[in-house]
């Protein structure tokens, strides 16, 4: 669950789940704000390879029928899934996990997609002082 560590670092990533008002489905969602030794990293890398970085995860989120918003600008993005509800407002447990998994292993993909372009380019150190780096991630759901 989403916390802070002893150095007041977050823990996890939140995953909102909502229903929008007069509306028959749930979404489910969680954002990723690319942390400051990332940007450096990313914004060191020419053009055309910081933009590859960009369509890798664009066509991961297809690949994983999620539906994603991108912000290049601001160097952030933004995953999801919806559940349209059936006529009793009912969907089974196992539709709901699937949904909360698919949304989750896009997220782990696309940061693990995020390390490899900048991997050499980022000292642990700088990693270690961003607010939202959890040296301990094993990219589980349950962790």
């Amino acid at each position: 669950p989403p916390g802070r560590d002893s150095h007041g670092r977050s823990i996890g990533k939140g995953m909102a789940v909502y229903m929008p008002k007069n509306k028959e489905l749930i979404i489910l969602s969680v954002g990723t704000q690319i942390s400051p030794p990332h940007v450096k990293a990313l914004d060191s890398l020419e053009m055309p390879k910081k933009m590859q970085f960009f369509m890798d995860i664009r066509k991961h989120f297809l690949l994983k029928d999620v539906l994603y918003r991108i912000d290049i600008q601001n160097h952030r993005f933004e995953i999801s899934d919806q559940i349209f509800l059936s006529k009793n407002d009912s969907f089974s447990k196992n539709t709901f996990f699937r949904s909360i998994h698919r949304v989750f292993d896009a997220m782990v993909y696309s940061n693990m997609i995020l390390s490899e372009y900048c991997i050499g380019k980022i000292k642990p150190k700088d990693l270690m002082k961003a607010k939202d780096f959890d040296s301990g991630s094993n990219y589980t759901l349950y962790s």
